[in-house]
């Protein structure tokens, strides 16, 4: 046994002389119980423990049946500093996340939500391909509105494996966990879309919709040019939003646009029902402009974007309330991209190329595949192509001067 005295006046001593046990007494300490400093032979850090007694023949026996635990449990590890999940996932949050706003604000809302839940006690050391398996168990059985799919579920143990990333550069964790897991089997994607008969509907009461918003008579008037071009064209709203009419050109006779994309430009086709739409909105602008709106100006044109942005969901939600249709599909709730949806059921039915729908759309022909299979389920909404078209456009029947 080594001993000595600290600089605080206490005596420390060694047992074993090699520096692994060391008991000693702390100078805050008013019972005088010994503590204990143990270290494991080829691993970083220590770990501080209270033996609880004043007695220091009892004081060495707790110390090293406790030393004698940590060696067992230290087996596989690099170091003593270890940490819980939660922490680590705390600290991790302190960093910059090298995505876009968006895209950080899912993942941590997703990692707060489930792996903070289920992992938060968890040393971080000790979780492994089982805990990781047990997570997907378990997040299969816990969720807030619908049950995740396997699509999902990866795209959470991505987020997660970014964290496991951060402490294990760090040094709070010597290796990597396996973050694969067993599929139920692959997903089709679930395509709550508006039939046929129902865009009809909505057509029906397109115009008396319009009129009664009075002064929102033109945020509706748009909205309802916005989804027409996207069940003819598939396009998104975000799409459609950055169009302007200078990105528009005729190829074949066929209306065609340039919608720019992270990978660059794409063209887009669109439906001959859908030129009425873009007439319709440059009929509106000229009318207000008194002459022909500048080729830069975007279609979906907004005059109020500076005070009240267009609200497309509230825009949505009182259309089908006037056209008595439920918001709700199939236990679903329906949204925007619903007519879009619309559109890729459509092409499919009329038999074009997979890699035409693909760019249409901006997919993979994976996806287009998986919308094929998906569609391939429905019966109830089933849309003949040849005996229930959908209606054209009743806007052209609107006298701009009746608002």
């Amino acid at each position: 046994m080594k001993t000595r005295v600290s600089n605080f006046g206490n005596r420390i001593y060694d047992l074993d002389g090699d520096g692994l046990i060391v008991l000693f007494t702390r100078g805050d300490s008013n019972r005088k119980n010994y503590h204990a400093r143990l270290r494991i032979s080829g691993l970083n850090g220590c770990k501080r423990v209270s033996t609880g007694s004043s007695d220091f023949r009892e004081a060495e026996g707790i110390a090293r049946k406790y030393h004698s635990i940590l060696r067992g449990s230290s087996i596989g590890e690099s170091s003593l500093y270890t940490k819980k999940f939660s922490e680590v996932f705390h600290l991790f949050l302190k960093t910059s996340i090298n995505e876009s706003r968006e895209g950080a604000n899912r993942s941590i809302y997703a990692l707060k939500r489930y792996a903070l839940d289920f992992f938060g006690r968890y040393n971080m050391s000790k979780i492994t391909a089982k805990e990781v398996n047990d997570f997907v168990i378990w997040r299969r059985l816990n969720y807030v509105r619908l049950i995740p799919s396997d699509a999902t579920i990866k795209r959470e143990l991505s987020y997660l494996r970014k964290v496991f990333r951060y402490a294990y550069k760090k040094g709070f964790i010597k290796m990597l966990p396996d973050f694969r897991f067993e599929n139920k089997g692959r997903d089709l994607p679930t395509l709550p879309f508006f039939s046929t008969d129902e865009h009809n509907r909505m057509q029906d009461v397109i115009l008396s919709w319009i009129r009664e918003g009075r002064h929102g008579w033109r945020d509706r008037y748009i909205f309802s040019n916005l989804i027409g071009l996207s069940a003819f064209s598939g396009l998104k709203s975000v799409e459609l939003g950055q169009l302007s009419y200078e990105d528009f050109f005729l190829r074949d006779e066929i209306l065609c646009c340039n919608i720019e994309s992270r990978v660059g430009y794409r063209v887009v086709e669109f439906d001959s029902e859908a030129k009425t739409y873009i007439k319709n909105l440059r009929n509106l602008r000229t009318e207000e402009l008194g002459g022909q709106p500048p080729d830069n100006e975007k279609i979906l044109y907004n005059v109020r974007i500076n005070r009240a942005p267009l609200n497309t969901s509230r825009s949505l939600i009182s259309l089908l309330g006037f056209a008595k249709i439920n918001i709700f599909k199939n236990g679903l709730k329906r949204n925007v991209s619903s007519f879009r949806n619309l559109y890729a059921y459509k092409a499919i039915k009329k038999g074009l190329p997979d890699h035409f729908i693909a760019n249409q759309l901006n997919v993979s022909l994976r996806t287009v595949h998986d919308y094929r299979m998906s569609f391939a389920n429905f019966t109830k909404d089933e849309i003949n192509l040849e005996e229930n078209k959908s209606k054209k456009s009743n806007h052209s029947q609107i006298n701009w001067r009746e608002f």
